[in-house]
């Protein structure tokens, strides 16, 4: 039987082989280290490396022209169509959306596989997108130009950089965007498009890692490069070849060089241990709880110890192109075969996940959604300084004068970009949501409760539409007793749009349903009926049950025909 290919068709055989059985393995029982877990015949070759979602589940883009997510075990839970043959560059943002490339486009595609939007571009990526932790979507070209998108494709800001692309971007433990350029410098910008600094380094960029305190880069020239988190160096080590991987190791760092070498360094750039030949033809690096992995081309697979003793040996039956390390699941790679291979290991307990963008920064990032924990950012940002102390003062003047900062601050910038910088938005969350979350009790009331500046705040994160504040949101609109404020908050989750675990409209749906709120606020009603509507939008699929039925009850008891028209659309709504 001869298997042919037709016109925007996919092979019946292959597809065939999709349906019928593969090896399967479950990772959640007793399986020595390295062993294969399964092997999954796809219609073409993966694209990118593979990626994790927040369920555990393997996400992978084929040549085929499919989004596969499968489950540890191996089988398929769902199988995408993507607009085009993957270019092989690929992430996965704070809220599951999965980020591809495609030859001239930059795809947006949400957790049930549908399409969000696509951002067209002058030259193909050149290397993984890297998303910050509210949603911003940061790629670089082959012509050499850094592109700023929020969550929903929208442009926020463009630089040119000087030499054209250097190699993968990052960020750092504080959410600096760093870039390395084609002229051999570090370049550091704040999310909004502040330039910091630059670093200049020994030669183009290699490889690179954001650790919690530092920045390690390697160069073309064999150089390893330190630098601290204000771009000034702490140290250079020369390697007798350059590094293509770098990862943490036991308070160091392990560098992997294009040789196959494994070198190990200490914090101060010290080489601790004499280099081991690991694997040849190097495509990963990753750490584990007690030493590294390295992944060959070849399909071996090694792992050593932090004082750099081979520990354990696996092989994968074929000629490996990409690789990442899931947080549970083990090694999963894409091979020459057309199949997805994984492999059992001990992935690092603080290391999320190994895929596109986490050497890059991205673990780190995604820490601080919703995370309450005070981060040392803009050490040399005034303003930010300033909005620190007025927020500790605890009082309703500091929080006003921090309002109004963050206001002039959204005023002054550039037309079309009318957002304010990602981590002032912390401070607009907090007094959004100071009452609910952390309310100040004085003889039996809560004495932090400002509606009108709640209102205000509310206003910014709406308009801002950042993934990072949905969480600020949803409570406004559970928990605010005031009804303009409600709906501000409302707004926003429908600006948002994003809502992969499909609270936001669980919330606004209660709110209709409770009471006899559809009958006596026919405003409320219709602003609540448009913002389902946006995030079913969004989010490409079809109203679950409980909107279903939210949907019915306002096309039955309102008199509002605004409300009426909202409820048919959702009703009507197909993916």
């Amino acid at each position: 039987m001869i298997t042919r290919w037709s016109p925007g068709g996919k092979p019946v055989l292959l597809t065939l082989l999709l349906v019928m059985g593969c090896s399967l393995y479950s990772i959640d029982t007793e399986i020595p280290d390295l062993s294969l877990l399964f092997r999954l015949p796809t219609g073409g070759r993966v694209s990118g490396r593979p990626m994790e979602d927040d369920d555990g589940m393997f996400l992978a883009a084929s040549e085929d022209r499919y989004l596969y997510r499968i489950d540890r075990q191996g089988q398929i839970l769902s199988r995408s169509d993507l607009p085009g043959v993957p270019q092989g560059f690929n992430a996965l943002g704070v809220d599951g959306t999965v980020y591809i490339s495609f030859r001239s486009s930059l795809a947006a595609i949400n957790p049930s596989g549908g399409l969000l939007w696509r951002h067209h571009l002058s030259a193909p990526l050149a290397f993984d997108p890297v998303i910050s932790a509210d949603g911003r979507i940061f790629i670089v070209d082959a012509s050499g130009t850094l592109t700023a998108l929020d969550h929903r494709g929208e442009l926020l800001w463009k630089e040119t950089l000087n030499g054209g692309p250097g190699g993968q971007a990052l960020i750092d433990s504080r959410g600096v965007l760093i870039v390395p350029d084609g002229s051999g410098f570090l370049n550091a910008w704040l999310p909004w498009g502040r330039f910091l600094w630059r670093f200049r380094l020994a030669g183009r960029q290699t490889a690179a890692l954001a650790a919690e305190t530092a920045l390690y880069a390697s160069s073309d020239e064999g150089t390893i490069a330190k630098v601290s988190l204000q771009g000034t160096l702490l140290w250079t080590r020369r390697l007798e070849n350059s590094a293509l991987y770098l990862a943490e190791c036991g308070g160091g760092i392990a560098a992997l060089d294009a040789s196959g070498r494994l070198s190990f360094l200490n914090r101060d750039g010290e080489m601790v241990h004499d280099a081991v030949f690991a694997v040849p033809r190097p495509v990963g690096l990753f750490s584990l709880e007690d030493g590294l992995l390295a992944v060959g081309g070849g399909g071996g697979v090694k792992t050593f110890s932090r004082e750099g003793e081979l520990t354990g040996s696996g092989s994968i039956p074929s000629r490996l192109t990409t690789a990442g390390l899931s947080s549970a699941g083990g090694l999963i790679a894409g091979s020459e075969d057309w199949n997805i291979y994984a492999l059992a290991s001990r992935a690092r307990d603080n290391q999320v996940w190994s895929g596109p963008g986490a050497e890059t920064g991205n673990r780190w990032n995604r820490r601080f959604v919703g995370a309450a924990r005070p981060v040392e950012i803009w050490k040399s940002d005034p303003d930010y300084l300033l909005l620190s102390a007025l927020m500790a003062s605890g009082g309703r003047e500091g929080r006003e004068m921090a309002l109004d900062i963050i206001q002039e601050i959204l005023n002054k910038s550039s037309p079309g970009d009318r957002r304010f910088p990602p981590y002032y938005g912390n401070f607009a969350r907090d007094i959004a949501g100071e009452p609910f979350e952390r309310p100040i009790l004085q003889g039996g009331r809560v004495v932090n409760d400002y509606p009108d500046l709640r209102k205000e705040a509310l206003e910014l994160l709406s308009r801002e539409a950042a993934y990072a504040s949905l969480h600020t949101l949803r409570i406004a609109a559970a928990q605010e007793w005031f009804s303009d404020n409600r709906i501000v908050a409302i707004q926003g989750l429908g600006r948002i749009g994003s809502d992969p675990d499909a609270r936001s409209t669980r919330t606004i749906a209660g709110i209709l349903l409770a009471g006899n709120t559809i009958e006596t606020k026919p405003g409320f009603t219709a602003v609540s009926m448009e913002a389902l509507h946006r995030i079913l939008a969004y989010n490409g699929s079809a109203p679950d049950r409980s909107l279903y039925e939210c949907a019915v009850e306002v096309y039955r008891r309102s008199r509002d025909r605004m409300s009426r028209e909202w409820a048919l659309k959702i009703l009507r709504f197909e993916t």
